[in-house]
């Protein structure tokens, strides 16, 4: 550390400006980040879930839709009429746009002499009543557009857009909402579905980072002018965090990592780790100074001392935030990786800039350096250490009953991914699902596909018996397939008869049927529901939006009538992209659990290797353990749900609230070995190194606060728990860990008595009788 401070202080222009280049390149690159909410993104790309759904897309085609419904009193009228055909032209222009179906683009099939007539279903708008009414009658009674491109109400126009596997979501949905808004009625038209919901993540996402990233850096400099009153105070950690931000941006951009909407919090985040190693380097000098030494002096003198220090901080921090690494939500995982290099990047900056730019300025005013408003904080740290001093088993049990109340609440917490309940429910996108599950039967799809010989009369009926199982589901409105074809066929080759709409007994009759309806028809007609060579069919369910508890439940149930409507000659599995919802709400779960050990036994390991003490690599544990359990406890009886944002929480709490343990646990065995007794040493170390514990709560807690003013609800959750978590963590490390410590040198105590006491009877040896 001596040769690199050394170093700084005789090349500081040379260092400013290695570091201007670097920040230069990292902010070139940031222009080419990209955002990416997709669910399927979020799994492992080697996932057999994320596999299945990936082969289904290429298979069949996109299988995610934006569903438009078009109210209308009249909806047969011309005028209604007119206004879809219109729509769905402008809707199938649009770039990322596979395929268009609504009433001007779907097909009927009428019978002629045993011959199967196929023809659009409305080429051009009727120009009279009656030709309208018929249409009406027609459409009405088919069950493969009831739920589909109208309701069965009469009441509302579906236009289902089809996009591309590779469509730019927020592109589409953009060029959608302005054709829609340039609508006379557009106030009665309603856009909804998964791509609809990731398009309006992506926008409020970068609306938040605009809106949100300003706010946390006033905020964090009004924090530091409260701590520590000088210009250069506020302007160099600033200047530490924003590079710190630049570096970690720029780096994503570069490995064209794109950003989701967790990573809304990454600036957030960065900002208020980075600025704890930029105060403690700066309170120091200023003590440096206030003591007597040169500004050259000071800065050496600072930069070895707590150099090493927010050096070994800044590791346990970084092993707090790498356990998310172990998630297996790939999202999860990639912002633990950021965060890890962002912390590595703050170090770096902050023990380079801070040097160079102390050495060029020209050194504080002598009433600078005078420390000013400190009674009151001394007075609360005194009292607060006398307390803990003389009730340390009071505090011991009181803190018992809490870890018991909040592991209780912990036990009830839930999982949610659905991304749209991330929405306020008066925002439109909310307002839209809501009318589209209402009249559609739902705005999400579920698909199923089935693997065998699909021309097999068996097959097709047995998809037919599951299709009529589901749609007894509350949740599932619509669905079709294949098999509704072959009816639909049949149907219209015996006169439209209702009562014909069957499946034909044999396989040369299906087959016969299929290939009469591919030489009068569009043999692409049927491209999104069975492979071209009629041995993979899929199943298309419609089904409202869910919460995941819900989701997995209809999940679990629709699996269940799978495999109890298809026999040994055919394979049923379940895919799409609300099925991936249900897969990542288990690898939350999982990887939830899998980094909260990781990353508890991580710190534990590296604390231990710092102090090289196992004791205090246990120690270190106590308020992590308790900060984490009541938490999630909070959490649990509040009915806060864990989530994508959420779910980040325990190593947000470990990864920043270890620094609150290792100042602690530093500063007490320094008061040891200067011979403090245990109770003297607890009181020094709270009246010292709690001060500079309670600013940095303070700091990290009014960033994260800036969250709640966020657009997503479980955003401005995580602001809310970080900022409670930092509260409870700091308290945790200035009363439960030295009641620990009480207890473990008691025992220690006591222990040595004992050896001393046998070594004693050991050398008298026995006594004579």
């Amino acid at each position: 550390m001596r040769w690199l401070v050394d170093w700084i202080i005789r090349r500081p222009w040379i260092t400013l400006t290695g570091l201007l280049l670097v920040t230069a390149f990292f902010l070139a690159g940031i222009p080419r980040l990209t955002v990416d909410n997709s669910v399927d993104s979020m799994l492992p790309s080697d996932h057999p879930a994320r596999l299945l759904y990936d082969e289904v897309n290429v298979t069949f085609g996109g299988t995610d839709v934006m569903v438009v419904a078009l109210e209308s009193e009249d909806l047969f009228g011309e005028p209604s009429l007119a206004q879809v055909a219109d729509l769905t032209d402008a809707f199938g222009r649009i770039p990322g746009v596979d395929e268009v179906v609504s009433l001007s683009t779907a097909r009927r099939m009428d019978g002629e002499e045993g011959t199967l007539i196929v023809r659009d279903l409305m080429d051009v708008v009727p120009g009279n009543e009656e030709a309208r009414g018929a249409l009406r009658e027609y459409v009405l009674n088919q069950e493969l557009y009831v739920n589909s491109i109208v309701s069965s109400d009469g009441r509302f126009a579906g236009i289902v857009v089809e996009l591309l596997p590779d469509a730019d979501d927020s592109a589409v949905y953009s060029q959608l909402m302005q054709v829609v808004g340039e609508q006379e009625n557009a106030d009665s038209i309603f856009v909804a579905g998964g791509p609809a919901v990731n398009a309006e993540m992506t926008s409020s996402m970068k609306s938040d980072l605009v809106r949100l990233t300003p706010f946390v850096v006033l905020v964090l400099a009004a924090v530091l002018y409260l701590s520590l009153r000088t210009l250069s105070g506020v302007l160099l950690p600033l200047a530490v965090v924003l590079i710190t931000v630049i570096w970690t941006a720029g780096l994503m951009a570069w490995l064209g990592i794109p950003m989701a909407m967790i990573s809304t919090t990454l600036p957030v985040m960065l900002i208020a780790i980075g600025v704890a190693d930029a105060i403690h380097i700066l309170t120091d000098y200023r003590a440096s100074l206030r003591s007597g030494e040169a500004k050259r002096s000071a800065i050496r003198l600072v930069v070895r001392h707590i150099g090493m220090a927010i050096v070994l901080t800044s590791v346990t921090t970084l092993v707090g935030f790498l356990s998310l690494a172990t998630s297996p939500v790939q999202q999860v995982m990639q912002f633990g990786l950021f965060v890890g290099s962002g912390v590595m990047a703050a170090l770096v900056i902050t023990l380079t800039l801070i040097p160079a730019a102390l050495e060029i300025g020209r050194g504080p005013r002598a009433s600078d350096t005078k420390e000013r408003g400190n009674r009151s904080h001394r007075g609360l740290l005194e009292c607060l250490g006398s307390l803990v001093v003389k009730r340390h088993r009071a505090i011991l049990a009181i803190g018992g009953v809490l870890f018991v109340l909040t592991a209780i609440g912990a036990a009830q917490l839930t999982v949610e991914t659905n991304t749209l309940r991330f929405f306020h429910p008066a925002t439109p996108i909310r307002q839209a699902t809501e009318v589209v599950d209402q009249s559609f039967g739902g705005s999400e799809n579920l698909s199923v596909v089935v693997r065998g010989d699909i021309k097999s009369p068996d097959v097709l009926k047995g998809m037919l018996e599951f299709q009529a199982r589901t749609l007894r589901l509350d949740a599932v409105g619509y669905s079709a397939s294949i098999a509704d074809y072959v009816t639909q066929i049949n149907g219209a080759l015996h006169d439209n008869d209702p009562t014909e709409r069957v499946i034909p007994e044999t396989r040369n009759a299906v087959a016969q049927e299929i290939l009469l309806y591919e030489m009068s028809g569009d043999p692409t007609d049927f491209a999104r529901v069975v492979n071209y060579n009629y041995e993979w069919a899929r199943i298309i369910l419609r089904m409202k939006s869910l919460s995941s508890v819900e989701l997995g439940v209809l999940v679990e149930s629709v699996e269940a009538q799978a495999s109890d409507s298809f026999g040994g000659s055919s394979v049923a599995e379940v895919t799409g992209s609300t099925y991936l919802f249900k897969v990542l709400t288990d690898l939350l779960v999982h990887g939830q659990m899998l980094s909260l050990v990781v990353s508890l036994l991580g710190v534990a390991l590296v604390v231990g290797l710092i102090f090289r003490s196992v004791r205090f690599g246990l120690l270190s544990m106590i308020p992590l353990g308790f900060t984490i359990t009541f938490d999630f406890g909070v959490m649990g009886w509040l009915g806060i749900p864990l989530d994508t944002a959420t779910t980040m929480l325990a190593s947000i709490a470990i990864g920043i609230g270890v620094d609150y343990t290792v100042h602690f646990l530093s500063r007490f065995r320094r008061a040891r070995s200067e011979g403090h007794e245990v109770a003297a040493a607890v009181a020094v170390t709270i009246q010292t190194t709690g001060k500079a514990i309670a600013f940095n709560v303070f700091a990290v807690a009014a960033g994260f606060a800036v969250l709640l003013l966020s657009s997503f609800g479980p955003i401005a959750t995580l602001g809310a728990m970080v900022a409670l978590s930092m509260g409870i963590s700091g308290l945790a490390a200035l009363t439960l860990l030295p009641t620990a410590l009480f207890a473990t040198e008691r025992t220690r105590r006591n222990s040595q008595e004992r050896e001393a006491s046998n070594r004693e009877l050991g050398l008298q040896g026995p006594k004579k009788e």
